[in-house]
């Protein structure tokens, strides 16, 4: 009987340690990652490829987006740290190459920059200082 409790006991321990794990893990992911927060686009915004002097398309003003820059720990270092995306969805499959060879992609893969046409200050300051 005295075995059984001892097992008991450890068995309790390692379930509790376990979800003190767990719960740590989920907070710390939840500390870094995106609000999710949705917005509208204040003005136009123009983009372009990073290093890049040209203007890929412009963003119209009123657009949806959702907001998916870092937080806590993930932001640190991150170069142009207000980030927003905005999904398209397609019914064509085909319109998208995901087999293309890596040669073919971007430098900065799917990432754009809205601090466009690049200026000195910009580029001397860091580019929030508008």
């Amino acid at each position: 009987m005295k075995k059984f409790f001892k097992t008991r006991n450890i068995t309790f321990t390692i379930s509790i340690l376990m979800n003190i794990g767990m719960a740590g893990i989920l907070g710390i992911r939840a500390f870094n990652e995106p609000t999710q927060k949705r917005g509208i686009l204040t003005k136009n915004v123009k983009v372009g490829v990073f290093t890049g002097e040209d203007v890929l398309f412009e963003l119209p003003k009123g657009l949806t987006v959702e907001d998916a820059s870092p937080r806590g720990l993930a932001a640190i270092g991150m170069f142009e740290p207000e980030r927003f995306s905005i999904v398209v969805t397609s019914d064509f499959a085909d319109l998208v190459n995901y087999d293309a060879d890596s040669s073919e992609l971007q430098l900065f893969g799917n990432i754009y920059s809205a601090d466009y046409p690049p200026n000195a200050e910009t580029e001397i300051t860091g580019g929030n200082n508008r």
